[in-house]
């Protein structure tokens, strides 16, 4: 009689699992907590870039039936929230005034830098910038009442169908985290003395900005209107 090797695919399937749900976790912790002692709001961000990614791993450590529509709706609440965020910073930082620096032996003037003080009084500043980014921020923390938060909802649900409640632990205690560093950018366009020059939004970059925040908005209300779609 021939000899077969057996291959048992139900064990390597839950072996690389358990790798993948680690690799999540590593991701998951070492970004989060990256992020928190950066003082510029860029590097910030690229940090709590890669946190979203580990995020989108938990649908592929779920694969679900739902996992599909989980990351593709934390995709788009991501990437809506990622356009604001980055659209507002670099109005930010093209309409504060020069700071004066010394190369080498020269004065030049230098834009201003990109930490979180770049912020400072935009929403007395101007409202409707102050609002879309707080609306940003919100989502991306995965608060309530924003795309953010059921994509982060329908992801953590993945991990639950498969039984994985620890990384659910893992991931939750993370987005606390993550909910800190975006909120300190929230504090200081409403609690910190800003500049008192006029940032001037061009009408286009004013309607992808307002279009974004009313899709994070109404799929934060409605996240049935994304699912039907798909």
């Amino acid at each position: 009689a021939s000899w077969k090797p057996r291959f048992n695919a139900s064990a390597v399937y839950g072996y690389w699992v358990q790798v993948l749900a680690i690799i999540t976790v590593l991701t998951l912790v070492i970004s989060n907590i990256t992020a928190v002692y950066q003082s510029s709001f860029k590097r910030m961000m690229a940090y709590s870039s890669i946190s979203h990614a580990g995020y989108l791993l938990i649908g592929l450590v779920g694969l679900t039936q739902q996992s599909k529509g989980a990351i593709a709706f934390y995709s788009l609440a991501y990437s809506l929230s990622t356009i604001s965020a980055f659209g507002i910073l670099l109005l930010v930082v093209k309409n504060r005034p020069l700071n004066d620096a010394l190369v080498g032996n020269q004065a030049t003037l230098t834009r201003p830098d990109e930490s979180y003080e770049a912020f400072n009084g935009l929403a007395r500043q101007n409202p409707l910038l102050g609002f879309v980014m707080t609306v940003a921020m919100l989502s991306l923390a995965g608060i309530p009442l924003t795309a953010g938060f059921w994509g982060k909802f329908m992801l953590f649900s993945t991990a639950v169908d498969k039984g994985l409640v620890w990384l659910l632990v893992v991931a939750v205690l993370m987005s606390a985290v993550g909910i800190y560093y975006y909120f300190r950018v929230v504090i200081a366009m409403y609690f910190r003395e800003g500049h008192a020059e006029t940032i001037r939004v061009a009408p286009f970059y004013r309607f992808v900005l307002i279009a974004a925040t009313v899709l994070t908005i109404v799929l934060g209300v409605v996240p049935g209107l994304f699912q039907r779609l798909l």
